[in-house]
């Protein structure tokens, strides 16, 4: 059984996939849609409890047999999984992956493997480095902007092409993000 959880399972895996790798423990309940700290816990999820503890051990006794760990376990410090792996390895013991889940780390394997990134995500990217590559971002010097797009391209070459830097600057100036220094000066006519 799985704990099926709709929306409200999308925005809780969305915000557990943004870690890198899971305590062991904890990935368990994140794959049943149960939040780890017994604090954020519903009453529905102690129905689940039995079914846990059991998911639980039969992870624990798999760890380096058919189920890669990303840290080893130690005395002072649990197992961590990577994310898609133990979800991988789940489906493979015959556990049904929740499809809210399933289709996250579907889609963040594409984003890896293609390079296939949102408008918004590198406008963010172009903020990010703006603030790092000069003293104010809103005021680049000359040649500044077509410095940060090189740089970008070639840090960035699935994500960045000269077109998509081009129309992502665009909206990262709408977003006050970015701007050059003396813009009246690059308008057309003056």
């Amino acid at each position: 059984m799985v704990n099926k959880m709709g929306d409200k399972g999308k925005k809780f895996y969305e915000q557990w996939l943004l870690y890198s790798s899971w305590k062991l423990d904890d990935a368990c309940f994140i794959f049943f849609g149960v939040d780890p700290n017994p604090e954020n816990q519903s009453p529905q999820d102690s129905l689940l409890y039995w079914e846990l503890e059991e998911f639980c051990k039969l992870a624990k006794s798999c760890i380096n047999i058919d189920l890669p760990v990303h840290i080893q376990p130690s005395n002072n410090s649990p197992a961590y999984v990577l994310p898609s792996e133990f979800v991988t390895w789940a489906r493979n013991k015959g556990y049904e992956v929740p499809f809210e889940l399933q289709k996250l780390i579907d889609e963040k394997k594409l984003k890896k493997s293609t390079g296939n990134y949102t408008s918004v995500e590198r406008v963010r990217i172009i903020g990010i480095e703006a603030k790092k590559m000069f003293n104010d971002p809103m005021c680049i010097e000359y040649g500044g902007k077509n410095k940060l797009r090189t740089y970008l391209c070639n840090k960035y070459p699935k994500l960045f092409s000269v077109s998509t830097f081009d129309q992502d600057w665009k909206k990262a100036k709408k977003q006050n993000l970015v701007e050059v220094e003396n813009p009246d000066q690059y308008k057309k006519g003056k």
